[in-house]
């Protein structure tokens, strides 16, 4: 009983001694797991090695529309919109006045009726009123010439006979030429007569379709008095207000292009030369954490200096140069977004890994993390950009290499990858 009892305490004993070791153990690893390093690292890969230039640049419109007057000479009626608003394709944005040129359709409306009025009267020349007036007296002339001639042809006879003296034979010739001057007359007058009309007949059948185009003006103008926004977009500028005069060609609203967001930057001089149109470029939205893709549109002047001029002989300088870039499938973005953009300068697949310059442990070395602990390679560089380095050999895919240093780090260490 008394060895039983000596027992049960001596197993107590060991059974809280190895507890007591186990807890000891068990603290040690967690203390020298609080002083193990973290390390930051990235897998090795293959990829293209590129060539950048960075720009800070802002969402904008591919374009602002200028939305201008199609009526010669009117009046503003209303204004729907105000700037700042958002329009919408096919939505009203002003109303001039009609009046003037309803009555301007009136009065163009009722000559072309009596054109065609006239037109008509002059279908068959022949049968026009005054041709046959002038077909009548020339009839009573012809009647009255042949009985002067017949009187003079008596008289003739009579003077042969002795019946009557000369006089009366010179009287009647004087009669017969009058009649002829008077039959010669009426003839040129009925030539020129029709003359006439035939060339009214061409000016009517020219007038005829040239009204028909002013009415079918008007009516447009009529039409056109209602202004529609031809785009969807926000109201950038209203250059009208009610009662103001407008002629053809006057701005009324300016309405920004938002079926296609752009991204415009400023684009140092000393890299002008490395920049061109349809490079491809990459855009980073913060707000989103969403990498967009796009290319180079145009290079222009930029002529302003923290919102100044600068002239020079009487010209003003450019500071430097804007780039205006397109964005593919720009969901999610808005105007007046800051993206951070990359131009892609030169672009090279390569046959070996690429790692950032940062990776560097010394000058052709780094450290791999391989089962936790730290281990150098010796490596052999190809080319290399400001953010990439080829490495021809020395490295496997997919090894993990420390790109943060910690002074403390050295080659063997045992490490934690963030």
């Amino acid at each position: 009983m008394h060895t039983r009892k000596i027992f049960s305490k001596a197993l107590i004993c060991l059974i809280c001694i190895v507890i007591g070791w186990i807890l000891s153990n068990f603290y040690r690893i967690l203390q020298q797991e609080k002083e193990i390093p973290e390390v930051v690292v990235v897998e090795v890969g293959k990829g293209r090695i590129r060539e950048k230039i960075g720009l800070t640049t802002k969402t904008g419109e591919k374009e602002v529309v200028n939305i201008t007057s199609s009526i010669e000479k009117g009046r503003v009626d209303k204004v729907y919109v105000r700037c700042g608003d958002y329009a919408t394709s096919g939505q009203i944005l002003v109303e001039l006045r009609r009046d003037e040129l309803a009555d301007t359709l009136k009065k163009e409306e009722l000559n072309l009726e009596q054109t065609r009025e006239k037109l008509l009267m002059l279908t068959n020349i022949q049968q026009h009123r005054d041709v046959i007036e002038k077909k009548d007296e020339k009839k009573k002339l012809e009647w009255n010439l042949t009985k002067s001639e017949e009187r003079l042809q008596d008289n003739r006879e009579l003077y042969a006979k002795q019946a009557i003296a000369y006089r009366e034979v010179e009287s009647q010739e004087l009669e017969v030429k009058e009649a002829r001057m008077n039959m010669d007359r009426v003839v040129r007058e009925s030539e020129e007569l029709i003359k006439k009309l035939q060339n009214q007949k061409k000016e009517l059948e020219v007038d005829v379709p040239s009204l028909m185009h002013r009415i079918a003006d008007v009516k447009e103008q009529i039409k056109n008095c209602v202004v529609y926004s031809p785009i969807s977009g926000i109201v950038r500028k209203v250059a009208i207000e009610k009662n103001q005069k407008v002629e053809y060609g006057t701005i009324l609203v300016s309405i920004g292009d938002q079926s296609e967001l752009i991204a415009r930057g400023s684009l140092k001089e000393a890299n002008f030369f490395l920049v061109k149109m349809g490079q491809p470029v990459e855009l980073n939205s913060e707000a989103y954490g969403k990498m967009f893709k796009g290319r180079i549109l145009k290079i222009i002047p930029d002529y302003t200096v923290a919102g100044k001029e600068e002239k020079e002989g009487g010209r003003s300088a450019a500071s430097g140069w804007e780039v205006v870039c397109s964005i593919e499938n720009p969901e999610g973005l808005r105007i007046g977004m800051e993206l951070s953009c990359e131009v892609i300068i030169k672009e090279k697949k390569t046959g070996g890994l690429l790692i950032p310059p940062e990776a560097l442990y010394e000058e052709d070395c780094v450290l791999v993390v391989e089962k936790g602990r730290l281990k150098k390679k010796k490596i052999v560089i190809g080319e290399g950009t400001t953010d990439q380095i080829e490495v021809v050999s020395g490295l496997n895919a997919n090894d993990r290499v420390v790109v943060q240093y910690p002074e403390e780090i050295k080659e063997g260490m045992r490490v934690r990858v963030k």
